[in-house]
């Protein structure tokens, strides 16, 4: 065997694998965390710790330069004998070089000497500011905003700044210390009220960073109106904005919240409005409007906010119904209503129509603003008139339906010039309701529940005579008096009511009247007083007085109750023939006066 050739080819190879060694073993870089050039201070410069050194064996920190990032680069200063961890250096503005004007871009990189071996260099750095962020694209999901972006591999990006874009400029809104980020999910925005825009700027490691107005990205907000006589859904959003090319929109509909659900159509991207019809929608439908662009290279979507109509709901309510009717008396007279319906739009307005001649001749007296409160209708005059009532409802296209219609209970008297009140009124009419029976009620100052006088059914006369000469009260000749209709009407819920309905409450004035005077009269016989009949006397304006044919007073009182015995001085009068005046004011405030002759007889 030939030991010498094994020999040499042997030390071959170990010197190849020593020379390999050698080379693999050259120095990794620092990176350059920050590059800041200041035209009062200098360009300083901040870079990372050694990777392949230690404090013991660093030499000397390297800082090269040239104007173009192609030229060759420049030794400018060098930290012999560095603190390991001192990894910043300032160029001095007082060196005069041309690489310390603030307005001139140049590159850096770093090298470290450890142990006589210099590091291989670092990654290049511009003095001109960071590299812009280019935006993909923002959208909407779930009530809160994505961004996204094409992270930088600059070795001087630290993170990014995210940016809102607002009236007053941009506002730094979060920042994220990771130059691999590429996402960010803002949970502060509000883009189912207004559109949302955004920028994204690089940060370095010494949180230096440059606010660039002209690179954001607009949110789509897509908002809607239902409008016309054909149930029209109208769609309106604003265009995306960032991208370099915006090529179309796509609308989605969804039957269930929160899912994009299927496209219904596209259009074109110089269109931002999208008309659809609700005939055949279900209860709640969903839409979003996604915006389809190219970016940077790519085909792009980004999807507005989600805009959800209960479709279903129709313009006007299907079925509407009153079901109450009532005259309210107080302070101040009015006709007080209850209506109900079904489901409605937003749109319906309410009208209550009011008339005096029938059902048939209803005039709008008021606009009701909500529908199932009750309705005061104030205008009326239920003491005068007997009224017939109507609610309808009117949406934008002017189609109307009309609940079922009333008439209210109008009662009225006539005076008898006697004794008795005859009072009459007219039918409670409510259409749909069965009426049961009608109550006559009387009120005086003694009870506080009025008095049942009497009792009708739906085909009894509307009318009755009270006699009220056996009624004693403090207001002798004032009576008040009301109709209660007792009735029942169906609601819409099927559930059928007993309910009452009142007429106006009619007021009634029996007039004083001097009715009968005696022509004579015996003291000691059997008419033996001389004093005059009078219906409800007014003891505060009464006045008799009495005089003998010589025109002499003989004998006065101011008490409709105490009357001439025929004593004067406590002496029998004569026989003969007297003279009376009467006087009296009724409670009407009518003067009545009564003149004559009486005999006294013996």
């Amino acid at each position: 065997m030939n030991f010498s050739f094994l020999k040499s080819n042997l030390l071959f190879v170990l010197s190849l694998l020593f020379f390999a060694i050698n080379v693999n073993a050259q120095l990794a870089p620092v990176s350059i965390e920050c590059v800041n050039t200041d035209s009062n201070t200098g360009t300083y410069i901040q870079w990372t710790t050694p990777p392949d050194c230690t404090s013991a064996d660093i030499e000397s920190y390297n800082i090269y330069y040239a104007q173009d990032i192609n030229d060759a680069f420049v030794l400018v200063a060098e930290q012999t004998n560095p603190n390991f961890f001192n990894t910043n250096y300032t160029l001095d503005v007082d060196s005069g070089q041309a690489f310390l004007d603030e307005g001139t871009e140049n590159f850096f990189y770093v090298t470290y000497t450890c142990n006589g071996e210099e590091s291989l260099a670092s990654a290049p750095v511009s003095n001109q500011g960071l590299p812009i962020v280019e935006l993909t694209k923002v959208t909407v999901a779930a009530g809160f905003v994505n961004i996204e972006w094409t992270p930088l591999t600059n070795s001087n990006v630290g993170g990014y700044v995210i940016g809102q874009v607002g009236q007053n400029g941009v506002l730094p809104l979060d920042t994220i210390m990771n130059p691999m980020a590429g996402f960010y999910s803002d949970f502060t925005a509000d883009p189912d009220n207004e559109s949302e825009s955004y920028a994204v700027f690089a940060i370095d490691f010494c949180e230096n960073f440059e606010v660039v107005n002209s690179n954001f990205h607009t949110t789509i907000h897509l908002e809607s109106t239902v409008g016309g006589c054909n149930s029209v859904l109208t769609f309106g959003w604003n265009h995306y904005e960032g991208w370099e090319t915006l090529n179309e929109y796509v609308i989605y509909e969804s039957d269930i919240e929160g899912l994009p659900g299927e496209p219904i159509d596209t259009i074109p991207a110089t269109q931002n409005t999208f008309e659809y019809l609700l005939s055949n929608a279900s209860e709640d439908l969903h839409f979003i409007v996604e915006a389809v662009g190219e970016h940077l290279g790519n085909i792009v979507r980004s999807s507005s906010n989600q805009f959800t109509i209960n479709a279903s709901t129709p313009s006007l309510p299907s079925e509407m119904n009153l079901y109450y009717a009532s005259v309210i008396s107080g302070i101040t007279d009015e006709v007080y209503l209850i209506f109900e319906t079904t489901t409605a739009g937003s749109s319906v307005q309410y009208k209550l129509e009011r008339g005096v001649v029938s059902e048939n001749d209803l005039q709008s007296s008021l606009i009701v603003e909500n529908n199932g409160d009750a309705i005061h209708d104030e205008d009326a005059k239920p003491n005068e008139f007997s009224y017939y009532y109507r609610i309808s409802a009117t949406d934008e296209c002017d189609s109307k339906i009309e609940t079922n219609y009333t008439r209210t209970i109008y009662l009225s008297h006539q005076d008898n010039f006697n004794q008795t009140i005859t009072l009459s009124w007219n039918e409670f009419e409510l259409e749909g309701a069965t009426i049961l029976e009608y109550e006559l009620l009387r009120f005086d100052e003694i009870n506080v529940e009025p008095t049942i006088i009497a009792t009708f059914t739906p085909n009894d006369a509307m009318t009755f005579t009270d006699d009220v000469s056996a009624i004693e009260s403090e207001s002798e000749g004032f009576y008040k008096y009301q109709v209660k209709a007792i009735y029942q009407k169906q609601r819409l819920s099927g559930v059928t009511e007993t309910l009452d309905s009142f007429s106006n409450r009619r007021e009634v004035t029996k007039n004083s009247q001097i009715k009968d005077v005696p022509t004579a009269f015996r003291p000691n016989g059997v008419n033996n007083v001389f004093k005059p009949e009078i219906q409800f006397p007014n003891a505060d304006n009464y006045s008799m007085l009495i005089m003998n044919r010589w025109g002499e007073k003989v004998f006065e009182s101011n008490d409709p109750a105490i009357g001439w015995n025929g004593l004067v001085e406590g002496v029998l009068a004569p026989q003969g023939v007297y003279a009376y005046i009467i006087r009296m004011e009724s409670f009407n405030s009518r003067e009545l006066i009564r003149k004559g002759t009486v005999l006294l007889v013996r």
